[in-house]
């Protein structure tokens, strides 16, 4: 099996349905928070396979004392919106990605502020004007959903970086999560449990904002398998005719032995016909990440993302490099494995 990042503390606190703090107080000792509390972190960082990271315990060590780093500058957050005046909808990954960025810039020695940038022209110059008063030029970019979008921004004068793979023009350094690692590691974790007739249920707009790793990656799998054990994918979105029943007569036309599924509403809808897991079928949920420790699936580990953002921009500021490279990088984040009792073992 490849080698696996580090699950963070984030994870686990969402796994135990507590604040970040709770569970960094929870695992530093037993006076910190409730008994009923500390031992339901714990069970989860054991289940999760959470380890103490050595740098980190030392730089918030550090921070605790009371001691900052040195000032060095500011950075800017920037969230994408598709227009004017509209501010897109926090979802758990990017605050987390936001909530890594402000504390690794932190520890680096620099500020990181946040802006919206619309997606449709409108604020480039005002924008530019904040940014140049403010002394500004490491930008982490965070786009609005969507796919080959073009960014409407000079920069110029910037050091950037883009989180995900939403931003077609210019083609910038950016960060991405590993979907289609994801699935790789999905359907090995299956095999070795035993199970043989997998299939895919997707949400329409999940392919597109994974630029469709998702499926390849599923398709390239089912390349591998008997003839008789290849399903159709079935996609669904939200303005179908019924989609939760689109998934159903899926899943009782072919019978998957595990579904695979975009997000947690595969499970609802087949449980409300009836189908029981694991008795039945397995189900792993490829966007589990609120739900890390209840329904099987991989993490994407979006603070390590958060990280690699500040410390690519910070490198191009070093070096004194901005504007559009002339041969873009790309980051990926390698996705975890999560287990729970929505998978068993049938070997």
């Amino acid at each position: 099996m490849k080698n696996r990042k580090r699950v963070s503390l984030q994870q686990v606190a969402r796994a135990a349905d507590v604040s970040t703090m709770t569970a960094s107080r929870a695992l530093r000792g037993p006076s910190q928070v409730k008994e009923e509390t500390r031992a339901r972190v714990l069970e989860c960082a054991e289940k999760l396979g959470y380890r103490v990271d050595a740098r980190m315990h030392e730089l918030m060590a550090h921070i605790r004392s009371g001691q900052t780093a040195a000032y060095t500058g500011s950075l800017c957050f920037l969230r994408g919106s598709k227009t004017k005046g509209h501010e897109p909808q926090l979802h758990s990954s990017t605050a987390t990605h936001l909530e890594a960025a402000k504390a690794h810039a932190a520890s680096r020695g620099y500020k990181l502020e946040v802006m919206f940038l619309p997606f449709d022209g409108s604020e480039d110059k005002q924008i530019h004007r904040i940014l140049t008063a403010r002394g500004i030029r490491g930008l982490i970019i965070c786009p609005p959903e969507g796919e080959n979008l073009t960014l409407p921004f000079d920069l110029t004068n910037y050091a950037s970086v883009v989180l995900g793979n939403a931003i077609k023009v210019p083609a910038l350094h950016r960060v991405v999560d590993n979907h289609t690692g994801a699935i790789e590691i999905c359907m090995e974790e299956l095999r070795r449990r035993g199970y043989v007739r997998p299939g895919l249920a997707i949400h329409v707009r999940a392919d597109t904002n994974t630029h469709h790793q998702w499926l390849g990656g599923f398709l390239l799998e089912q390349s591998f398998l008997p003839k008789k054990n290849v399903l159709p994918v079935v996609k669904y979105d939200d303005l179908s005719n019924r989609p939760e029943q689109k998934i159903v007569d899926w899943y009782k036309r072919n019978q998957p032995d595990v579904v695979i599924c975009s997000g947690p509403e595969g499970k609802v809808c087949l449980e409300k016909a009836g189908v029981r897991f694991p008795q039945d079928a397995g189900f792993v949920c490829l966007s589990a990440e609120g739900i890390l420790g209840k329904v099987a699936g991989p993490t994407h580990n979006p603070y390590q993302s958060g990280e690699l953002a500040v410390d690519k921009v910070i490198t191009q500021l070093l070096s004194n490099t901005s504007g559009v490279p002339p041969l873009a990088h790309e980051s990926r984040v390698s996705a975890l494995w999560v287990d729970a009792p929505t998978v068993r073992s049938l070997a």
